[in-house]
């Protein structure tokens, strides 16, 4: 099946054509993240599965300290973008003595949607069995993710991690930069040409049907300058938290739209960023 555009659609559902000139945001990322590739050096591509682009990124490493963990998961609808233009948001961290692991996953159209959450569990359970000879504490993780990135990590918190041999309370937070939530929306957008994306898999894999861990903590967030529909599926997502008695906070970004959010808080002095940090002192 071929889809169209219809454009109410696209402009609230797809950010590359409600955000003017996106490209600029991307470069600038891209830029600043190759910049802090090179000051940090830390240990890129690491290999945590099978698939070309199943390999990770590890900043602040250090086997003779016990660190904390921040897991960064990016965006791009499942089809589009890397690592490499978030590597810019491990300079916070590394600061602050935590390590910042940066995820990669293959993509649609080479891939469904099914196959990625499957190579994203794939890389907790390597984080979790492995990012203690990088001076890493397994039990002490932040997981984080940004638009398709979001609900990935949605669903990592909600997973019963029981059924792989591992112990349920091991994220400790989960932060949520402006996600895709109400994954049946991707079936009305021309993306879903790639994404290829059936009824039968959007509904299992929607954030909203599941049940998060009620030990988690979440720090939600969206730009201001968001359309009011994307804006919804993050507030649809709290409504599902205050269901369940599960905490949260939720912060619009002030005169950020959906790409300018993550250059915003690369700075240890954002206030945004400091609610991450309060994460790791509980």
């Amino acid at each position: 099946m071929k889809y169209k555009k219809n454009y109410y659609f696209e402009k609230n559902y797809n950010p590359r054509v409600s955000v003017p000139n996106f490209e600029n945001y991307l470069n600038k990322a891209l830029m600043l993240s190759k910049k802090a590739s090179e000051e940090l050096k830390g240990i890129e591509n690491i290999k945590y599965g099978n698939g070309p682009l199943q390999n990770l990124d590890i900043f602040g490493a250090d086997k003779d300290k016990e660190k904390p963990i921040f897991i960064f998961l990016h965006g791009g609808y499942w089809r589009g973008l890397d690592k490499s233009y978030h590597t810019h948001m491990a300079k916070p961290f590394v600061k602050k003595g935590i390590i910042f692991v940066n995820v990669n996953y293959d993509l649609c159209p080479k891939v469904k949607v099914t196959t990625i959450e499957k190579q994203v569990t794939q890389a907790v359970i390597w984080i979790y069995k492995n990012i203690h000879r990088y001076g890493g504490i397994k039990t002490k993780i932040v997981i984080c993710g940004h638009s398709a990135g979001a609900h990935l990590a949605a669903l990592m918190v909600a997973k019963d991690w029981k059924k792989y041999n591992i112990k349920n309370r091991f994220f400790i937070a989960s932060v949520l930069l402006s996600g895709i939530f109400d994954t049946e929306l991707v079936l009305k957008l021309v993306v879903n040409n790639d994404i290829r994306m059936s009824i039968e898999e959007a509904k299992r894999l929607n954030p909203l049907d599941k049940h998060p861990n009620k030990n988690v903590k979440f720090l939600l967030s969206y730009g201001e300058l968001e359309p009011e529909l994307w804006k919804k599926q993050t507030i649809k997502y709290s409504k599902l938290l205050t269901n369940y008695k599960i905490p949260y906070t939720l912060i619009e970004l002030k005169k950020q739209n959906h790409f300018s959010m993550i250059n915003s808080i690369t700075t240890d002095t954002d206030i945004f960023l400091k609610k991450i940090f309060e994460f790791f002192k509980e």
